[in-house]
């Protein structure tokens, strides 16, 4: 019984550290997408790589927001700034967006409705002390 344990533990190890592998994989195709301009790319990389890891990196979640935004899937990109913002991610950086080509593109509607997320209560995160942008 306690070889099947010991096996069982080595084995989720092994897969689990393949699904990081793999996500960073995901992670630096997407990211090397934005760097040719291509955010539809982009975003499929990074839908790959967050199906891999549920708890991807506030700056993989933030990338993947803003080429939402370049693509205009604004309800994908407000749904990550939500998520952005309940790991106590800093609002500032998002409104910043006000100042650049892409925030005057995409209009004050979906600016505002950014500035305006609110953090929902979660009692099972750390405030995004762990993984931050700040």
């Amino acid at each position: 019984m306690l070889k099947i344990i010991l096996f069982l533990l080595i084995f989720s190890n092994y897969v689990e550290g393949q699904n990081i592998e793999k996500y960073y994989r995901y992670i630096n195709f997407a990211e090397l997408s934005i760097l040719d301009s291509n955010y539809t790319k982009s975003n499929k990389n990074y839908s790959v790589a967050f199906k891999l890891n549920k708890k991807p990196l506030s700056k993989d979640i933030y990338n993947f927001a803003i080429c939402n935004l370049f693509t205009k899937n604004y309800k994908r990109a407000l749904n990550l700034f939500q998520k952005l913002v309940d790991l106590g991610y800093n609002n500032k950086t998002i409104i910043e967006l006000n100042n650049t080509k892409l925030g005057r593109s995409i209009g004050n509607t979906v600016l505002k409705r950014i500035e305006n997320l609110k953090a929902k209560p979660n009692k099972n995160h750390f405030n995004g002390l762990l993984d931050s942008l700040n």
